[in-house]
C-alpha cells in the first residue's frame, strides 16, 4: 500500500531541516580560518555567524511562499546576485594576486593549459614556492575557453551561474535560492574572489545531476555524452572519481543499462585521461602532479581516517539504497556521499594542529561540496505549505 502522504511530506520536510542545520555547521566551521585571519574572536564570530546564516536560511524558506514563487522575481534575484559576485570578483582578484601570499590555485589551472596549448607536457609547470599542481588534465582542458582568455577570475562566478540555470530549467525559485545560500557562505566567496576552482567544481557537478535527472528514458548517445562530461569534470581532483560513481549509481537505481553505461564511459574517461598523464610524465621524466592529494590524505590522523571511513561507508550504504528518484534525494546523496571521505580528511588536518586554525586548508576540503547541498536545499523547498506537489520548489513527485 502507498504511504501517506502526509507523513512523506513530513519526513521529507524534517531532511530538509536537517540539511539546512548541516549546511550551516559546515558553512561555519570552513569559515573559521578567515575569523582568524582577521584576528577576530573565532569562537564568537564563528557563532555570530551560524546565528545569521541559520537565520537568513529559515527565513528563505519562509519567504518562498511569497516572492520566490513569482518566477520572474526568482530569475532577477538570481541574475542581480550573480552579477554582483561577477563584479566583486573582478574588482578583488587583482588585489589578492599582488598581496604577499597570492593563491596558486588560478595558476595551477591556466599553466598546465598553455603548456599543453604548446603541444609540452602540461604538468612540467613549476607554480609558486613549488606548490603542486591539483587539477586534472580534463577539467584543465574544459575550462581552458575561459582560463586562457582571462577569465580565470570568474570561473565560480561562471559555474554557479551555470548551476543555476540548470536548475531554473525546472523551476526560477530553485535557481534564486540556490544562488542565495551559495553567496551566503563566506568560504565560498573567499575561494572565488582568489579565483579557486575547488566550488567551481562543485557546480558543475549541480549542472550534471539537473541534466541526468531530466533524462529519463534518455537515448544512450545522450547518457554516454553526459558521461564523457562527467569524466572531465571528475578529474578536477584525482579522487573525485567518486563523483561520477555516484552518479552512476543513481542512475542505475532507475534505469539499470543507462547507469552501467554512465559508469562505464565515466569512469574509463577519467581513468584514460589520468593514465595518459602518468604515462606522459613518465617519457617526459617528471611526474603528474595531482596526485599529491593522496600523501595529503596519508598525513591526516589514522584514527579519525578510520573512524570517518567505517562511518562514511554506513552512510553511503544506507542513503543510496534508500533515496528516492528526485532532485532534492539525488543532491542530497551526492553531497552526503561525496563530502563525507574529503571532511574527514581536513578535520584530520585540524585536529593534529588545531593552534594553526588561520592556515588550514583542510577547510576547502570540508566544505568543497556545499554548492551541491544549496542545490538540494533549493530544490527541497516548498514554495508553500502543501505546495510541493502543485509544481512550486518542492521534490518531484518521482
Amino acid at each position: 500500500m502507498p504511504g501517506n502522504p502526509s507523513t512523506a511530506s513530513s519526513r521529507r520536510r524534517v531532511a530538509w531541516w536537517l540539511l539546512a542545520a548541516c549546511y550551516a555547521a559546515v558553512a561555519t566551521l570552513a569559515a573559521l580560518p578567515l575569523f582568524a585571519r582577521l584576528e577576530l574572536p573565532v569562537l564568537p564570530a564563528g557563532f555570530v555567524y551560524l546565528a545569521g546564516l541559520a537565520g537568513a536560511t529559515a527565513a528563505i524558506r519562509f519567504a518562498s511562499g511569497t516572492l520566490l514563487s513569482r518566477p520572474r522575481a526568482a530569475v532577477g534575484i538570481a541574475v542581480f546576485l550573480l552579477v554582483l559576485l561577477g563584479a566583486a570578483d573582478a574588482a578583488l582578484y587583482g588585489r589578492s594576486r599582488s598581496g604577499p601570499e597570492p593563491s596558486t590555485a588560478p595558476d595551477a589551472m591556466i599553466e598546465p593549459a598553455r603548456k599543453l596549448l604548446a603541444g609540452e607536457f602540461p604538468y612540467s609547470v613549476d607554480l609558486r614556492e613549488h606548490a603542486p599542481a591539483s587539477p586534472g588534465i580534463g577539467w584543465v582542458a574544459l575550462n581552458a575557453p575561459l582560463t586562457l582568455v582571462g577569465f580565470a577570475p570568474l570561473l565560480s562566478a561562471i559555474w554557479l551561474a551555470a548551476a543555476a540555470a540548470a536548475l531554473a530549467r525546472r523551476a526560477p525559485p530553485a535557481a534564486a535560492v540556490f544562488v542565495a545560500l551559495s553567496l551566503a557562505n563566506l568560504h565560498f566567496l573567499r575561494l572565488s574572489f582568489v579565483g579557486h576552482d575547488l566550488f567551481a567544481f562543485s557546480c558543475a557537478l549541480v549542472v550534471l545531476i539537473e541534466l541526468l535527472a531530466a533524462e529519463d528514458g534518455a537515448s544512450p548517445r545522450r547518457i554516454a555524452l553526459l558521461a564523457v562530461a562527467a569524466g572531465l569534470v571528475a578529474t578536477a581532483r584525482v579522487p573525485f572519481a567518486l563523483a561520477p560513481a555516484i552518479l552512476a549509481f543513481l542512475v542505475f537505481r532507475r534505469d539499470r543499462r543507462a547507469g552501467a553505461w554512465f559508469g562505464l564511459v565515466s569512469l574509463g574517461t577519467a581513468a584514460l585521461l589520468h593514465g595518459a598523464m602518468i604515462l606522459w610524465a613518465r617519457a617526459a621524466g617528471s611526474w603528474y602532479q595531482p596526485l599529491h592529494v593522496f600523501g595529503r590524505a596519508g598525513r591526516s590522523g589514522s584514527v579519525l581516517l578510520l573512524a570517518g571511513a567505517a562511518v562514511w561507508l554506513g552512510a553511503s550504504l544506507v542513503v543510496l539504497l534508500r533515496a528516492r528518484d528526485d532532485r532534492f534525494a539525488w543532491h542530497a546523496v551526492a553531497w552526503l556521499v561525496l563530502a563525507t571521505p574529503f571532511a574527514t580528511v581536513g578535520l584530520a588536518e585540524l585536529a593534529a594542529s588545531p593552534s594553526r586554525i588561520a592556515g588550514w586548508e583542510g577547510a576547502n576540503y570540508v566544505a568543497f561540496a556545499l554548492p551541491v547541498l544549496a542545490a538540494a536545499l533549493a530544490s527541497g523547498m516548498e514554495a508553500g505549505a502543501g505546495e510541493a506537489d502543485r509544481g512550486g520548489i518542492g521534490p518531484d513527485s518521482g
